[in-house]
C-alpha cells in the first residue's frame, strides 16, 4: 500500500492515529472513494486472482487428505506381533498405510509378545485391569457361564479403558480417521469416532455372531448381534474382504455405497519370485523330494486333514512325496494322529508357528502349494495364503470354494479342485509330480496384474477422504438423477444389466437403484464393484421397514392425494398381477427419488417393475423412463481383479 495514493497508514499500536484517519475520511467521502479505486486498479493489475483462487483451492483440497489414521484393534485374540493370519493383516495394513506417507498409531488390547514382528507403528496398549480379570471370573464361575462367559465380560470391559486410551491419546495426537477391525461387541472405535467427529472405516472379515456360535461357545449372543447391527450402520465406510460379506453386510443394512469390497493382497516387496527355496530344502532334509506345501493355522475348515488324506493315496504313485506344513494350530495334535493311522507320519514335516518374515523361502521350497478348503455353505473368506502363493509362483492346487474361483480367474499354474474331495486332491498331486515344473508362467500382457497392500489402502484412504468432504459440507451441489428400479441386487437375471447400468452412471450426472429385494445368490455379477451408487432395497432384512414404507404412503396421500389415489385404484385392478405389491413400495420410491433429485424413473427387468416406475414416477410428480435401458456401449475402463 502506498500511503494517500492507495490508502492511509497509521504508526502500530496507535489507536488514536487509527482514529484520525477513520475520521477524516468519513468528513471526507470522496477521498475515501479515490483511496478505494486506486487500491481496486493496483490489485487488478499486480494480482492474478485466478491464479491465486486456483492456488488456494488446491491448498484446501489438500487438507482433505488423510495424514494420520488410528487403527483399533480390541481383539484379544489378534495379537499385533503374533503369527497368525489375522495379525499379519493388521501388519500389512498398518505397513501400505505408512509406505503412503500416513502417520498411524495401532490401539489394541493385546499388543502380543515383544520379541515378535516388528509392528510397523507404534502401539499402545489398554484393556480391563486384573482387578476386574478376577471379578469376571468369579461372575463366570458363579453363574457357570465358564470361560465363554468370562471372555465375553472382558470384551464389553475392554472398551472402556480403549476409549479412555483412545482420549488421552487423541489429546496430543488427533487422528483424521479411525480405522477399526471389527471385534465382537468392541465399540470403542465407533465411540472415538462420534467423539472426535472423524470419519469412521469399519473392516469386517468374517460374520463373528455367527462364527463364534458355530466354533466357540457363543455367550451375550443377542448383545453381539445387536452390536455388530450398530456398529455397521453407524460406520461411514464398511471394508469387507468378499462378496459373500458384501452380501451379509446388506442383510444388516448397510448401504451398497458405503462397503468395499477389497480383498486381502500381497506385498510385492516380500513375496516375489525370486526365491529357490534351496536353502530351506537343504536345511529341511527335502532335498530330492517333490515338496508339497500348505501354510496356515491348523484349523478345521482349512481341510489339512484332506491334504493328509490325498498324500497318503498319491504316495505309491510319486514315492518321493513330503507334506510340509507351515504353522501351527488347535488341530495339529489330530492331524499328525491321523497321519499316523495312515501311514505317512514320516512324509510329513510339521514346522510350528514361523514368523511372517520367514514365510516366503518355505513356500518357495516347495514344489506345489495347496489350499484343501472344506465344503461351506457360506464361505466368506479372502484367503491371504492363495495371495501369497500366486506371488511366490509355485503350482498351486485349491479347493474350489466361495470366491476362489473368482480371484485364480486367468492365474497360471492353478488347479482347482471340489472342496473336501481327497480323491481328486490326489489325482492333480500326481499330475503334477508327473511334470515337475516348479515355476509357472508369469501372467500375460494385459492380464490383471497383482492385487497389493498400497491398492487396498488407496481404496481406504480416498473412501475416508470423501466421507471427509461430505462431513465438510465441500461436496458440490447435486445434479439431477436417473433413478432405476430392478426386480433384486445386487444379482440381476440379466447379464447384461450391470454394463447397462455402468452406461448410465457413466453418461448421467448422477444414477439410484432401486430394487424390489436382496438377492439370494452368493456371487454377485462380474463389475458390480464399479457401480458406486446408491442403492435401495425395498423389501426384506436388508429392505426399508414397515414403519418408513407407512410414513412415505402418509406423505404421499397428504400431499398428492389424487396421484396417490389413482395408483391405489390401479394396483386395486391389477392385484392378481402383483399390483398392490407394487403399490406397497411405490410411495417409498417416489419419496426417496424426491430426496435424491431424480428427475426420471426407468424400470428394467419385467412389466411388473415397469408397473412400479410408472407408479412411483406419478406419485413424484416426474417423468417415467422408456420401457428399456438405453443401449450405451460400456468404455474400456474395469477395475483391476483382486488375485
Amino acid at each position: 500500500m502506498r500511503d494517500g495514493v492507495t490508502g492511509i497508514m497509521v504508526p502500530p499500536d496507535d489507536p488514536a492515529a487509527m482514529a484520525d484517519a477513520l475520521a477524516e475520511l468519513l468528513r471526507d467521502p470522496q477521498r475515501a472513494r479515490r483511496l478505494g479505486s486506486a487500491a481496486r486498479d493496483w490489485i487488478e493489475r499486480n494480482f492474478d486472482g485466478e491464479a491465486n483462487g486456483e492456488r488456494r483451492a488446491r491448498r484446501f483440497a489438500r487438507a482433505l487428505g488423510i495424514e494420520r489414521v488410528l487403527y483399533v484393534s480390541a481383539d484379544r485374540g489378534v495379537p499385533v506381533r503374533g503369527h497368525k493370519g489375522a495379525s499379519v493383516h493388521v501388519r500389512s495394513v498398518v505397513g501400505a498405510l505408512a509406505q503412503a506417507g500416513v502417520e498411524t498409531t495401532i490401539l489394541t488390547a493385546r499388543e502380543g509378545p515383544q520379541d515378535g514382528p516388528v509392528a510397523g507403528a507404534p502401539l499402545v496398549e489398554a484393556r480391563s485391569d486384573r482387578a476386574c480379570g478376577a471379578l469376571v471370573s468369579w461372575i463366570a464361575r458363579a453363574t457357570r457361564g465358564g470361560e465363554p462367559l468370562e471372555r465375553a465380560l472382558l470384551r464389553l470391559l475392554d472398551n472402556l479403558w480403549l476409549h479412555a486410551a483412545g482420549l488421552r491419546l487423541a489429546k496430543r495426537w488427533r487422528p483424521d480417521l479411525i480405522y477399526e477391525r471389527y471385534a465382537l461387541t468392541a465399540v470403542a472405535g465407533a465411540w472415538l469416532a462420534r467423539h472426535l467427529r472423524v470419519p469412521f472405516v469399519l473392516e469386517v472379515n468374517s460374520p463373528l455372531v455367527d462364527e463364534e456360535r458355530a466354533f466357540r461357545a457363543l455367550r451375550l449372543g443377542g448383545l453381539g448381534r445387536w452390536t455388530e447391527g450398530w456398529l455397521l450402520q453407524r460406520a461411514d465406510r464398511v471394508v469387507v474382504v468378499s462378496w459373500a460379506l458384501h452380501a451379509y453386510a446388506l442383510r444388516r443394512g448397510v448401504r451398497h455405497e458405503r462397503i468395499l469390497v477389497l480383498p486381502n493382497a500381497v506385498d510385492p516387496a516380500q513375496f516375489g519370485t525370486g526365491r529357490d527355496g534351496a536353502t530351506t530344502r537343504k536345511r529341511l532334509g527335502l532335498d530330492g523330494d517333490f515338496v508339497i506345501g500348505f501354510c496356515g493355522s491348523l484349523k478345521p475348515w482349512h481341510g489339512v486333514h484332506r491334504l493328509i488324506e490325498a498324500a497318503a493315496l498319491a504316495a505309491p504313485a510319486v514315492p518321493d512325496l513330503r507334506l510340509l506344513i507351515v504353522g501351527d494350530g488347535p488341530a495339529r495334535a489330530d492331524l499328525q494322529g491321523r497321519a499316523r493311522a495312515l501311514g505317512v507320519l514320516d512324509r510329513v514335516h510339521f514346522t510350528g508357528a514361523v514368523s511372517h518374515a520367514e514365510v516366503p523361502d518355505y513356500l518357495a521350497a516347495c514344489d506345489l502349494l495347496c489350499a484343501p478348503y472344506e465344503p461351506a455353505a457360506d464361505f466368506y473368506f479372502s484367503p491371504l495364503k492363495l495371495a501369497e502363493y500366486i506371488a511366490v509362483g509355485r503350482p498351486i492346487v485349491v479347493s474350489a470354494a466361495g470366491e476362489i474361483p473368482w480371484s485364480v480367474e486367468g492365474v497360471p499354474g492353478v488347479t482347482l479342485v471340489p472342496p473336501g474331495d481327497a480323491e481328486s486332491l490326489s489325482r492333480a498331486i500326481v499330475r503334477q509330480a508327473g511334470s515337475r515344473s516348479r515355476t509357472v508362467a508369469a501372467h500375460p500382457a494385459g492380464g490383471a496384474r497383482r492385487w497389493t497392500w498400497t491398492d487396498v489402502v488407496s481404496r481406504i484412504l480416498a473412501a475416508g477422504e470423501d466421507v471427509r468432504r461430505a462431513q465438510w459440507s465441500w461436496d458440490a451441489p447435486q445434479p439431477a438423477a436417473t433413478g432405476v428400479v430392478l426386480e433384486t441386487f445386487p444379482a440381476l437375471t440379466d447379464p447384461a444389466a450391470v454394463d447397462q447400468l455402468l452406461a448410465i452412471q457413466r453418461s448421467a450426472p448422477r444414477l439410484v437403484v432401486f430394487a424390489l429385494e436382496q438377492s439370494k445368490e452368493h456371487l454377485p455379477p462380474r463389475r458390480l464393484e464399479e457401480l458406486r451408487t446408491p442403492v435401495r432395497i425395498i423389501w426384506g432384512v436388508a429392505g426399508a421397514g414397515l414403519k418408513r414404507i407407512f410414513a412415505c404412503h402418509m406423505k404421499c396421500l397428504l400431499q398428492h392425494p389424487l396421484a396417490y389415489l389413482a395408483v391405489a385404484a390401479r394396483a386395486a385392478r391389477d392385484a392378481r398381477r402383483g399390483g398392490l405389491e407394487r403399490f406397497a413400495a411405490a410411495p417409498f420410491v417416489a419419496e426417496t427419488a424426491r430426496r435424491h433429485g431424480v428427475e426420471r424413473l426407468i424400470g428394467v427387468e419385467g412389466a411388473g417393475v415397469r408397473a412400479l416406475a410408472a407408479a412411483a414416477a406419478r406419485l413424484a410428480g416426474i417423468p417415467a423412463g422408456p420401457a428399456v435401458l438405453p443401449l450405451i456401449q460400456p468404455g474400456p475402463e474395469r477395475l483391476e481383479e483382486a488375485a
